[in-house]
């Protein structure tokens, strides 16, 4: 069920535009207007949605006569109201997925937000202040975006709380001066929206054709960097209470002007009496993003002759100039001041004057842009690979996180250019294998090289040889022979025949001489000589004599075996 908002609309009059940013917004006193805007509060708060003032019945009555004469005509916008409310959802693990409050202003003009505040009731009927805009602070876009502080994404935000919202609650209101311009609820009753289920997350968003608010699925706000700013140097602050303290008990009276919640203290103190009074916990102070839309840009480390040369780009891509004054450059868990304005579509340079970046490391180095309120706007991450005198680069912002890269185009606090290789002085050009400069060769082609008749080039050397006449064959004089292979003349040399020593033989395959060795199986057969000599007869008739005397021996040992056997030999075959 969508509820019907009376759109509750700021007298033109009074409504701050440029030019008085202390003007702030204000709401028309002429009849009927502020009990409208007091009515819208109690209607949606309430449960019934019933309202105790007579004058308020009448009014809706005669809101209702003229709603008969034409339906399509709509009151008009107020000066600022409420767009867009997300309570935040538990997504694959995370909670407080796309928790926000989203804030429209009906004009194009500049809106001064002081005495503006956000306001929240609890699923338990408590307040709490969730922003209070400072004085000085001004709204230049469409929308402002306001989210939980610990949510994912909680830096694409204008301005963060720390009270988180519940499924089942409200309303929100967006009060100026203390009254009720418009407000919002999700209780299912009454007037009140829909409240938001666990297993669908939708964001409650104004229909702005027929002012009621419908549940949509997958809504994202437009997120502006630039839509909030501060205009003066004012340390205003933009305060919020955590609604994990201030939702245990009846909280009925709102923090003193010193910021400090005596009531938060004494239920604080009534549940822990250890605990330390809640005031010093529960103030927390919200200071509106000043450095949002600058981005990293360019950087070198990779210096030639001297570290003055290295330096970090910034460039912004908002609609609106940004301040640098307060916010820092973190590098290696220091940080370093950063000072100036940037336009629109400006560069800002930060000189390495008080600290010196890693020129090629060897893993990665990383840099970040940090907000006046400490939040992380931009991380630039450098890798090893840098090249000498070469910067590293935004080179392209199409793709979804730009294309970063090496390049020898180094342009501080001016457009990023695309140059793969260094730029050669005059007479040299570029080797793209080795990225060297080499001596630039003529265009033209050299001449080939012409041989004298009788000759030729040869492809290998590049010199010139004479051609042979394959008919005349080549004679070697006396005494020398014709190599084939090289076609050289040879001396012929005749060794004499060599003449080996009493006792050795000359080798023919070696030429080497050899001595002469009783033939044990080698393969060189020994010559027969042949001799007689009367010892070796002697030598020989006393070997054949033992031989003998031993036959008889053995005969006659054996004498009786020998002749049983005989017997049985004789006996067999006779």
């Amino acid at each position: 069920m969508a509820v019907s908002i009376p759109w509750v609309a700021l007298a033109e009059e009074g409504s701050p535009v440029s030019g008085d940013p202390d003007a702030g917004a204000v709401v028309d006193d002429s009849p009927g207007e502020g009990e409208v805007g007091e009515e819208v509060g109690n209607d949606i708060g309430g449960e019934d949605g019933a309202s105790d003032d007579d004058e308020g019945d009448d009014d809706a009555e005669n809101d209702d006569e003229n709603m008969d004469e034409d339906e399509n005509e709509l009151a008009p916008l107020p000066s600022l109201y409420i767009r867009a409310i997300n309570p935040g959802y538990k997504i694959d693990g995370v909670s407080e997925v796309g928790e926000m409050i989203e804030i429209g202003k009906s004009s194009d003009d500049l809106i001064s937000l002081a005495g503006v505040t956000v306001r929240y009731t609890n699923s338990s009927g408590k307040t709490i202040d969730l922003v209070e805009f400072p004085e000085n602070s001004l709204m230049s876009g469409e929308n402002l975006v306001l989210r939980y502080d610990k949510s994912p994404g909680s830096e694409l935000s204008n301005v963060t709380y720390n009270a988180t919202l519940a499924l089942k609650a409200g309303p929100v209101a967006l009060l100026v001066d203390g009254e009720v311009v418009d407000s919002v609820c999700w209780t299912n009753k009454g007037d009140c929206a829909r409240y938001f289920e666990t297993s669908n997350a939708t964001t409650l968003v104004r229909n702005l054709a027929t002012g009621e608010f419908e549940h949509v699925k997958d809504y994202e706000p437009e997120y502006d960097a630039t839509s909030l700013s501060i205009i003066s140097d004012d340390d205003s602050d933009v305060t919020q209470y955590d609604d994990e303290e201030l939702d245990t008990e009846n909280l009925s009276e709102k923090p003193d002007d010193d910021g400090k919640n005596d009531y938060a203290t004494e239920v604080e103190e009534a549940e822990n009496e250890d605990k330390n009074p809640v005031e010093e916990e529960v103030g927390e102070v919200v200071v509106v993003k000043q450095c949002l839309g600058l981005v990293f840009s360019e950087m070198l480390s990779y210096y030639t002759e001297s570290q003055a040369e290295q330096f970090v780009e910034f460039y912004n891509g908002g609609a609106q100039p940004v301040t640098m004054d307060g916010c820092v450059l973190r590098y290696k868990n220091k940080t370093y001041d950063l000072h100036g304005e940037v336009g629109k579509g400006e560069y800002a340079v930060r000189w390495a004057t008080d600290f010196k970046l890693t020129k090629n490391p060897t893993g990665s180095n990383v840099l970040e842009l940090v907000d006046i309120d400490g939040e992380t706007v931009d991380v630039l991450e450098y890798y090893n690979g840098q090249k000498k005198g070469a910067a590293w680069a935004l080179v392209s912002r199409e793709a979804e996180e730009g294309i970063w890269q090496v390049t020898y185009a180094v342009t501080p606090g001016q457009e990023n250019v695309e140059q793969e290789y260094r730029s050669c002085e005059e007479g040299k050009v570029i080797n793209e294998l080795t990225g060297k400069c080499v001596k630039a060769e003529d265009d033209e082609e050299p001449l080939e090289k012409v041989c004298a008749e009788g000759q030729y080039l040869n492809p290998l050397t590049g010199r010139c040889k004479k051609i042979k006449d394959e008919a005349e064959e080549k004679t070697c004089k006396e005494g020398y022979y014709l190599n084939e292979e090289t076609g050289r003349c040879r001396k012929i040399v005749v060794a004499a025949a060599k003449v080996c020593a009493e006792g050795y033989y000359l080798n023919e395959e070696t030429g080497r001489c050899r001595k002469i060795v009783e033939n044990n199986g080698a393969k060189y057969e020994l010559e027969e000589e042949t001799f007689e000599e009367e010892s070796s007869f002697i030598a020989l008739y006393a070997v054949l004599g033992v031989a003998g005397l031993g036959v008889v021996y053995v005969v006659w040992e054996f004498r009786k075996e020998i002749g049983r056997g005989l017997k049985k030999l004789f006996g067999r075959n006779g």
